[in-house]
């Protein structure tokens, strides 16, 4: 039987899907899994950064476990369904480690996530047209904003596959990552995104969300008003200290 797994480095979290066996597709009890282990991530303190990544090195993951496909009520129920594109509602930064191709589900959960980084047998493809299914989980309100909107129509109309190569050269992914090194240079990444503040990282995901729903205003908004409710916080008077004290800023882990 498939599951998640989590483990603590440090400061990141690494959430792991693993049934291998079926390409590292999710079930309804692995779906529960994973909303636990983002649940556990939000409400750990210490937690700052997520990496959701791949067991082995065939696949990132398929997406929903085919066996559970003959119920569409499986596909979009507020646990199974919403699992897949819960990393984007995280107050904290969610990096996808995409180890092998990240289709259907697989690719929502890589769509939906802050950061991604490729290996070189990665890929990802919209499945849903080809199923006579709707596509869900941003694939409609995300991707135009993640790609450039005749690459997005194509993967949506023709559900043509977009390489890592492709992925990276749009954008879509922020490096490539020798193969067998992709979760390792993500958490590169994590440790780096760990050392600024927490506090400030936040709301500017919640600031990005905000804008990509209802527009660059809203974004201006969420600026000012965040500059003026943090910047007399603890993490800028430390940030501005550390600077001319030369040294690394050491934030606090926040209250939740």
């Amino acid at each position: 039987m498939g599951q998640i797994r989590k483990e603590i480095i440090d400061n990141i979290a690494l959430i792991t899907i693993d049934n291998e066996e079926k390409r590292n597709a999710i079930d309804k009890h692995m779906a529960v899994q994973l909303h636990r282990a983002y649940e556990e991530v939000e409400s750990d303190r210490k937690i700052r950064c997520a990496v959701i990544t791949g067991a082995g090195d065939k696949a990132f993951c398929s997406g929903h476990d085919v066996n559970e496909m003959n119920d569409p009520a499986n596909i979009a129920d507020e646990i199974t369904g919403s699992a897949f594109w819960k990393n984007s509602t995280l107050k904290k930064p969610v990096l996808a480690a995409v180890n092998g191709p990240a289709f259907a589900g697989g690719f929502i959960i890589a769509l939906n996530s802050d950061l991604r980084v490729v290996g070189p047998n990665a890929s990802f493809c919209v499945t849903g047209p080809s199923f006579g299914l709707m596509v869900l989980g941003g694939q409609i309100g995300r991707l135009p904003f993640a790609l450039p909107l005749g690459k997005a129509m194509e993967m949506l109309f023709t559900n043509k596959p977009m390489s890592a190569e492709e992925a990276v050269s749009l954008g879509f992914a922020v490096s490539m990552a020798p193969e067998g090194r992709v979760v390792e240079e993500t958490i590169k990444i994590a440790r780096v995104i760990c050392e600024k503040s927490p506090i400030i990282i936040r709301k500017i995901k919640e600031g990005v969300n905000l804008t990509l729903e209802t527009g660059m205003r809203t974004g201006y908004y969420v600026e000012w008003a965040s500059n003026e409710a943090y910047k007399n916080h603890p993490d800028a008077k430390e940030g501005v200290a550390a600077f001319f004290e030369k040294r690394a800023p050491r934030f606090a882990d926040p209250d939740q």
